[in-house]
C-alpha cells in the first residue's frame, strides 16, 4: 500500500455534474444489547457522542448490526427511537439503514423510522433478488416512491447474489430522484472511478481501500480507532492531494 499511485485515483466527471448529497465522512453505530436483548441506552448514547466528539457526525444504524436481520419490528422501532434522541442532543446527522427480504418488510420498517422522524434512509437489496432490471427498478420503485421527501443511499452488499453495476446506478439515478447516493466499499478503485464518472450526479461513499479523491465521499471503518488519519485522509482527497493520502493509508496499515 506504499505505492503512490493507489489506491487514490483522480477522476473528472463528465459531464460535470453537482451530486445530490454532500460529501461526509460516513460512519456506522452498533447499537448495544444486554443479555435479554434490551438496549443499553447510556451506552449507544456514549458511542454517539464518542463518535461526535471526535468529528464523525454524519452516522447511521443498520437494525442493530452490519448486516440486519436480528431484530423484530417492535425493537427496530425502540432502537431507531433511542438512535434519534441521542442524535438530536449531538447534532448528528442521522441515517437509518434497512435490510430485510421482502419489499414490504422494508417499506413497513422505514414508515416506522419516517414517522419517528428520520428523513435519510440507506436501503440494501433484498438477498433474492439476484436478477433482472425491472426487479431492481421495482424494488426501488416501491421503496423511495413512498417517501419522496426523504434522501436514499443504496448500500451494494459486497457479498450479495446480486451487486448493482454502474450501468444499473445510472439508470436508477435517471429514475429516481430521491436516491443520492451509494455505498460502494468493494470492486476497487477502477469500479469506483467508473462509478464516478458514468453517475457524477450521486454521491459515492468509498471505503478506505477505494476512495478517490475529488467529488466523493469516505465510508470510515476506522474513524474512531484513528480520527486523526481519518480527516487527514478524507481532506487529503478533497484537496486532491494524493500523496498526502497514500501516507494515510499507509499509516492506517
Amino acid at each position: 500500500m506504499g505505492d503512490d499511485s493507489a489506491p487514490f485515483l483522480a477522476v473528472r466527471a463528465q459531464p460535470c455534474m453537482t451530486p445530490r448529497c454532500r460529501r461526509a465522512i460516513l460512519a456506522s453505530c452498533q447499537e448495544p444489547l444486554d443479555s435479554r436483548d434490551r438496549p443499553l441506552a447510556d451506552v449507544f448514547a456514549a458511542e454517539v457522542n464518542f463518535h461526535a466528539a471526535r468529528r464523525l457526525t454524519s452516522l447511521y444504524i443498520f437494525e442493530n448490526a452490519g448486516e440486519g436481520y436480528a431484530i423484530d419490528s417492535p425493537m427496530f422501532r425502540e432502537l431507531s427511537q433511542l438512535f434519534y434522541d441521542v442524535a438530536a442532543r449531538s447534532s448528528i446527522d442521522a441515517m437509518v439503514g434497512v435490510i430485510q427480504l421482502s419489499t414490504a418488510s422494508v417499506a413497513e420498517r422505514l414508515a416506522i423510522a419516517y414517522d419517528i422522524g428520520f428523513r435519510r434512509f440507506q436501503v440494501a437489496l433484498p438477498d433474492w433478488l439476484t436478477d433482472g432490471e425491472p426487479e431492481v427498478m421495482s424494488f426501488f420503485a416501491d421503496v423511495s416512491g413512498d417517501f419522496p421527501d426523504c434522501e436514499f443511499l443504496h448500500y451494494n452488499v459486497g457479498h450479495a447474489e446480486r451487486q448493482l453495476a454502474v450501468v444499473d446506478y445510472r439508470r436508477l439515478a435517471d429514475a429516481a430522484p430521491n436516491l443520492g447516493a451509494t455505498k460502494n466499499a468493494s470492486g476497487g478503485v477502477d469500479c469506483a472511478a467508473d462509478l464516478k464518472r458514468t453517475v457524477p450526479d450521486l454521491q459515492h461513499f468509498f471505503g478506505e481501500d477505494n476512495y478517490l479523491h475529488g467529488e466523493c465521499s469516505l465510508l470510515t471503518t476506522l474513524g474512531v480507532l484513528a480520527p486523526a488519519l481519518t480527516h487527514q485522509y478524507f481532506e487529503a482527497g478533497v484537496a486532491h492531494y494524493t500523496s498526502g493520502s497514500t501516507n494515510c493509508i499507509a499509516n492506517f496499515s
